[in-house]
């Protein structure tokens, strides 16, 4: 078994940054009477993370057991106007998931739980290619 090794610095601000982005795709939100105990640490790392990139405006939503549990806007969603950016906020997310996708798959190949040589029927049998080579 190949041996693990921790993603490259720069590849998880990367991907945390990828992340950030792709949080940002429409969100039905129920408003919450309560945020949760964590919620504050997320807030501050999100905030860093935005200051340290100068990034404008994120929104993130935390997912569990298939249940948006949290979600927030932060900073501006148009730095023109001064908008502020918010949880339910239409954004266009283009390509960035093509960056995600190979982000996600760098990691897994890099931790030995996904072979890039491999035919892609033996890694996504239902696809529409999985008739190839296994």
């Amino acid at each position: 078994m190949p041996q693990r090794s921790a993603a490259s610095p720069r590849l998880r601000s990367v991907i945390q940054l990828v992340v950030l982005a792709v949080a940002g795709l429409p969100l039905w939100v129920r408003a919450q009477d309560t945020r949760p105990a964590w919620a504050p640490t997320l807030d501050s790392i999100v905030r860093a993370d935005m200051a340290r990139a100068n990034i404008p405006g994120v929104t993130v939503a935390v997912v569990a057991n298939g249940r948006v549990i949290y979600a927030e806007g932060y900073g501006l969603a148009n730095v023109e106007s001064q908008a502020p950016m918010t949880a339910t906020m239409l954004l266009r997310v283009g390509s960035v998931t093509k960056m995600v996708t190979g982000a996600t798959a760098a990691i897994m190949a890099q931790q030995g739980t996904l072979d890039l040589q491999a035919p892609i029927g033996r890694v996504v049998p239902n696809s529409p290619v999985s008739g190839w080579a296994r």
